[in-house]
């Protein structure tokens, strides 16, 4: 698996079906490549399908400064 870094905002509709709406952040094009890699192979991302308790539950990635997250 690869570190996608990405950030698949919380365009539900336009990603009916792989993005639920509970989305995080702006979409950025590595966000864009891995929904089209979802669409590709029918796959879903599921931290965004039920809501987070917890902040930091809605990325999978943080840089050290803790300014910066995204989705592996």
């Amino acid at each position: 698996m690869e570190n996608f870094n990405a950030k698949v905002g919380r365009d539900c509709d336009t990603w009916k079906g792989i993005l639920g709406q509970f989305g995080y952040g702006e979409e950025n094009g590595r966000g864009e490549r891995l929904l089209q890699f979802c669409t590709t192979n029918n796959l879903m991302v599921m931290n965004t399908v039920f809501k987070q308790k917890k902040q930091n539950r809605k990325w999978t990635w943080q840089s050290p400064d803790g300014e910066t997250q995204g989705i592996w």
